[in-house]
């Protein structure tokens, strides 16, 4: 198969990373807390064709609001709830109570939540051959 010159694989939100390995990026709006513009990036093994339409399919997810979220954790979104919580005069025991059981949770899930990331942070888009 003859290779396509550099110049002319040159196409928006795609880079090249190796022979047939694409990288895929959409911008993804502003970061909600931040206020940061936001990208979504994945690779892709393909077909420069085929990168087009897998960058296609994730620009519709982007838009579509699947890669929306704040870059903020659940620690800070706990802080700021309960900081409400008191502003709005909470009993204390409620708050307290409200504090006891996301310690627990938090101590419980931490394990499946750093699992849960690993997995996240390995996912990619595949082509159509590799998909099925």
């Amino acid at each position: 198969m003859q290779r396509i010159p550099k110049k002319l694989q040159r196409a928006p939100g795609i880079r090249e990373r190796a022979p047939d390995v694409w990288e895929l990026i959409v911008q993804a709006g502003r970061d909600p807390v931040t206020g940061d513009w936001r990208q979504v990036s994945r690779t892709f093994h393909g077909t420069l064709s085929q990168a087009k339409k897998a960058r296609a399919q994730l620009l519709v997810e982007a838009t579509g609001g699947r890669h929306t979220g704040a870059r903020a954790t659940m620690d800070d979104l706990y802080v700021d709830w309960v900081l409400e919580l008191e502003r709005k005069g909470r009993s204390p025991n409620t708050v307290r109570g409200y504090r006891s059981t996301y310690e627990h949770n938090r101590s419980r899930s931490s394990v499946h939540m750093m699992m849960w990331r690993s997995a996240s942070s390995s996912r990619r888009i595949r082509s159509r051959s590799e998909m099925g």
